[in-house]
């Protein structure tokens, strides 16, 4: 028989993410899930397990995305803070557990608008758009 969860429910999770939280901000610690495992005592493949909301972990997935709200406001302040740490804070945005932004274009479909102001190209200018 395996040796029993550490966090028994969502409601747990919730608690131990709030008191995570409070010490990333006590400590300054970077609080991603590699970081968190280790508040926990658990290892970083069962924190990654948290995200999935399935029946071995129910609830869990929405008690996650606290700590992913909380990555992407402290990712966010810091880039208010300090705009030449922006580059770096923006990468880890893009990541899926602190936010999963993306820059591409989104489109509708195979349908793509694009607009070219041609002001101030006289008719030369024009004359490429035809």
């Amino acid at each position: 028989m395996g040796r029993k969860r550490s966090i028994q429910t969502a409601t747990d999770l919730q608690s131990a993410i709030d008191d995570f939280v409070k010490q990333c901000e006590q400590t300054g610690d970077r609080p991603s899930d590699y970081t968190f495992a280790k508040f926990l005592g658990i290892r970083p493949t069962d924190v990654a397990r948290f995200y999935a909301d399935g029946e071995e972990y129910p609830g869990f997935a929405d008690a996650m995305k606290d700590l992913i709200a909380y990555r992407e406001d402290r990712l966010c302040a810091i880039m208010e803070k300090d705009p030449k740490k922006a580059t770096a804070a923006i990468m880890q945005l893009k990541q899926p557990h602190s936010g999963g932004y993306t820059d591409s274009q989104s489109r509708d479909g195979n349908a793509l608008k694009v607009i070219i102001k041609t002001e101030g190209l006289g008719e030369q200018g024009l004359e490429a758009f035809k």
